[in-house]
């Protein structure tokens, strides 16, 4: 993202007046192909920028906040069952986080689903668990372990199968009531249309 920032895009816009955002995205678009991400990261700044310059918040150049609490969730990361429960049940206590994100996929099924039901159990029914499984499962895996998931009280799957498995995602979420959160499988707008069209 920092070479394309600084290599394409900065050259275009550096000295360059804009009379908003869609005119920034239009010759960011017309120059450089892909790098959502750096296209972002640069509209981003921008807006925020034109926010400060105007002496507003960013959401009202898009036309108002929808909420003034954005909750924030906490990955439990070591991998450890005893000490991802004890850090989970320690940020209830202070109040920090109510929702928290595993990244599994990276074991075999049993012990995967077995360290999300347990953290699940332990932290309660009042906090939401969700998984990123990182595109680790086929599609057989994931039936098998998103039936476990749901069961147990999972929140949300993120991208339990590869991004290119459009057909495969668009099935998962008519097969299961668990949210499945597409992340690598979308890009693009674009992406994120397809998948709609297809049902997900």
């Amino acid at each position: 993202m920092k070479l394309a920032i600084e290599t394409y895009l900065s050259p275009l816009l550096c000295g360059q007046t804009f009379s908003g955002v869609a005119a920034l995205a239009e010759t960011m678009n017309a120059s450089v192909k892909g790098n959502t991400f750096a296209k972002s990261a640069l509209e981003t700044a921008f807006l925020d920028a034109q926010g400060k310059a105007l002496g507003v918040p960013v959401s009202a150049l898009l036309g108002g906040a929808l909420s003034d609490r954005l909750p924030v969730l906490w990955t439990l990361a070591s991998g450890d069952t005893a000490k991802d429960i004890d850090e989970g049940k320690r940020l209830l206590v202070e109040g920090r986080h109510d929702t928290f994100k595993l990244k599994i996929g990276a074991r075999d099924l049993a012990t995967d689903i077995r360290h999300a039901l347990a953290i699940k159990a332990a932290l309660g029914d009042d906090v939401s668990i969700r998984v990123d499984v990182n595109q680790a499962w086929d599609f057989t895996t994931a039936v098998q372990g998103m039936s476990q998931l749901q069961a147990g009280g999972i929140c949300l799957v993120e991208q339990p199968i590869p991004l290119w498995d459009r057909q495969g995602l668009i099935a998962l979420s008519q097969r299961f009531t668990l949210p499945i959160l597409a992340d690598e499988a979308v890009a693009t707008s674009h992406d994120g249309y397809a998948l709609a069209n297809g049902g997900f």
